[in-house]
């Protein structure tokens, strides 16, 4: 694996770097994690992405990671020298979109493994649907790591990269020919619940155990805090307190309250299903730095102890960030352990799957890939 870091965040840059990574003959082809900051344009990023000579998957993303350090504004360009595979899959908001058939075009008769790393537009509207879809197709065929790309800032723009260009409501995704070690941990604990899904509309849940959504989040979250919605911004308190969605066999998923409705609806990080279980949970610094230090060593532990030097990749929740604030240094630090090679971004909603379980689309939740190489 080859590296090129641009912190200016400008095109010139982005194609310099790379031209540089392409004159080597062992690149087969390219990693992109772009700052949203950027301000990259579809008419100049269109026509280079359509004239790159190999295989190509990347995103646009709140931030990206190189080592400790969080870069608000620039471009990591990895060099691929494993043979790669990039596909991709639209309509991620379509309500008639049979990702079952969709996916098994491509993995129809694949009998490889590996590592699947996926992409995909982070506020489509069917990410949970396309993630179960993955896993009824691939099963634990591959181990897949990834997360969602775009803009915290509207309007949506099209975020991912492929060699057609910058697409939106998509999934990009490659496979990999290397094994890989994956962790998924996030360190919240249970306060309140379970509370069965009685109403929901995609990723809007209606009514908890017959009542109001925000009714029951409501009395439970000041209940535990000690503090008012009323007396308090509503993404502040909603930041500490997820929900959480208990799924066989993984870590309990994920799923951020956004929004509340005047009809006590919230809108929630992700699709959450009906008549599900969720939890209503809560952390602190201390026990999310813990969490993020438990992925590295859950992926550390699913490879062979000859490997040497992997390539640590961090698809990390942009809520965990805006949770720790200064403290996010920390989680960064945990990661990056015993690894001087780490690249990733803050994603908006995280994928992982260590091969032993059921997929999820995760949120506020540290994902941790560990590749024998890239």
């Amino acid at each position: 694996m080859q590296i090129a870091i641009d912190r200016e965040g400008t095109f010139a840059a982005l194609e310099q770097s790379a031209e540089t990574l392409l004159r080597d003959s062992s690149v087969k082809g390219l990693l992109i994690l772009a700052c949203d900051s950027n301000g990259f344009e579809a008419c100049e990023l269109d026509p280079w992405l359509d004239r790159l000579p190999v295989p190509v998957i990347g995103g646009i993303f709140p931030n990206v990671i190189r080592g400790v350090e969080l870069l608000s504004r620039g471009t990591l360009v990895v060099g691929l020298e494993v043979e790669v595979e990039v596909f991709t899959v639209g309509r991620l908001s379509d309500p008639g979109a049979d990702f079952d058939q969709l996916l098994d075009e491509h993995f129809h008769d694949d009998e490889g493994s590996g590592t699947l790393l996926a992409l995909v537009d982070g506020f489509s509207h069917r990410i949970g649907s396309f993630v179960d879809s993955l896993y009824n197709v691939v099963g634990l065929q591959y181990k897949y790591i990834g997360g969602g790309a775009g803009s915290l800032v509207l309007p949506r723009r099209p975020c991912l990269m492929t060699n057609g260009g910058l697409v939106q409501d998509s999934a990009v995704m490659a496979r990999l020919d290397t094994q890989c070690g994956v962790g998924v941990k996030h360190g919240w604990s249970r306060i309140s619940g379970s509370y069965e899904v009685t109403g929901v509309e995609k990723n809007t849940i209606k009514t908890l155990d017959w009542r109001p959504a925000f009714e029951i989040y409501r009395d439970a979250v000041e209940a535990h805090s000690g503090k008012r919605f009323e007396d308090n911004e509503f993404i502040e308190m909603a930041l500490s307190h997820p929900f959480g969605v208990d799924r066989m066999g993984t870590e309990v998923t994920l799923s951020s309250p956004v929004l509340k409705h005047d009809n006590g609806a919230l809108t929630c990080v992700g699709e959450i299903p009906l008549h599900s279980f969720v939890d209503i949970l809560s952390g602190d610094a201390d026990s999310l730095v813990r969490a993020a230090g438990q992925a590295l060593k859950e992926a550390e532990s699913q490879l062979d102890s000859r490997t040497q030097n992997p390539v640590p990749l961090l698809m990390d929740g942009i809520s965990r960030s805006m949770f720790l604030r200064e403290n996010f240094s920390r989680e960064l630090e945990a990661v990056n352990t015993g690894h001087d090679q780490l690249i990733g971004a803050l994603v908006i909603g995280e994928i992982g799957n260590n091969g032993q379980g059921y997929s999820d689309f995760h949120n506020n939740t540290t994902v941790v890939g560990l590749l024998e190489a890239l």
